[in-house]
């Protein structure tokens, strides 16, 4: 399976509430599209998302989804504060689609430090270092 292809950043998830994890953080998953994935190995990583998105109750003041894809370059096909809710997002992973490419798995994770978790993009304000456990 390619889930070694999968990048699944979490920050402060804690709790489950019937069934569904209720708690507050923002989740960014950055995807693998370069050519050696294949569409049908990139189609089984965003039904993965979907499974995943579908466990969390999503709102700006619980959880937060945000979507990179890369392959020579990395993107985001949606930041932490472009859906607040579950249908909008699992709308949006329908319309992702493989491009294949070369890989820059370095350039996808530095997009993720610099771009995905910043205020701009939606990054909770709940979620400070002074906030999180050292």
């Amino acid at each position: 399976m390619c889930l070694t292809s999968i990048w699944l950043c979490l920050a402060s998830i804690t709790g489950i509430n019937g069934g569904r994890c209720g708690s507050r953080g923002d989740i960014v998953f950055v995807l693998d599209e370069s050519g050696s994935i294949k569409p049908y190995n990139f189609n089984k990583m965003i039904s993965f998302v979907r499974d995943i998105v579908t466990k969390f109750v999503v709102n700006k003041n619980q959880i937060q989804f945000g979507l990179v894809t890369y392959s020579y370059g990395a993107s985001a096909d949606f930041q932490l504060n472009t859906y607040s809710d579950t249908r909008n997002i699992l709308n949006a992973l329908g319309r992702v689609r493989y491009a294949g490419g070369s890989t820059n798995t370095a350039g996808a994770l530095h997009y993720l430090r610099t771009s995905s978790f910043s205020y701009t993009n939606g990054k909770s304000s709940f979620l400070t270092k002074s906030s999180q456990k050292q």
